[in-house]
């Protein structure tokens, strides 16, 4: 992931549930660069629909066969 360009924080599962503010704080960190900095609010580009993508393109609602429709 890190060769894509994310960064990749890892933390235990006992850590989230125990020290939960530490953790949030340590993502803050790494967003921000530090847990002081004012947070700014990201900026993406949106990228053009790929014409010939294998997703089928959604259709107007119709029912779920699984829930009775």
């Amino acid at each position: 992931m890190e060769g894509e360009g994310f960064k990749v924080l890892r933390f235990w599962n006992n850590d989230i549930v125990d020290n939960g503010e530490a953790v949030l704080n340590s993502i803050y960190a790494a967003m921000y660069g530090s847990v002081d900095a004012e947070a700014i609010r990201f900026k993406h580009q949106r990228r053009r629909p790929i014409k010939d993508h294998p997703t089928p393109v959604r259709m107007a609602h119709r029912p779920s066969p699984s829930r009775g429709g």
